[in-house]
């Protein structure tokens, strides 16, 4: 199993950082900062920056993950059989001859 107070601190640091890379640029776009572009003027520099930072803060975040999972895989407790619950799948109840049944629609026929 993993380590749960990791996994939430990974929770945290993507959802900080997702919004500081994405969230940010709406405030460009208000700005009037042009897309697709490889020089900008120097006014749209702070937010920019911003944005920078989260995508860096959000590929760290992602590396706390691997690490989250690698520790799990190499020295974590095994989970309980019933972790999940009694049953392992759901169940579904549905007539015996489910397949059968087609949706052709009758055609009529005109009598002339």
């Amino acid at each position: 199993m993993y380590d749960e107070t990791l996994g939430k601190w990974h929770f945290w640091l993507t959802m900080i950082f997702f919004n500081m890379i994405f969230f940010v640029q709406h405030f460009l776009g208000l700005a009037g900062m042009p897309r697709r572009i490889p020089d900008y003027p120097l006014m749209f520099e702070t937010w920019n920056k911003i944005s920078s930072i989260g995508a860096f803060g959000f590929g760290l975040s992602q590396l706390l993950f691997l690490y989250i999972v690698l520790k799990a895989i190499r020295s974590g407790e095994k989970a309980p059989a019933a972790a999940l619950g009694r049953r392992r799948f759901a169940r579904v109840d549905a007539p015996a001859d489910a397949g059968a049944r087609t949706t052709r629609s009758k055609r009529r026929r005109c009598s002339k």
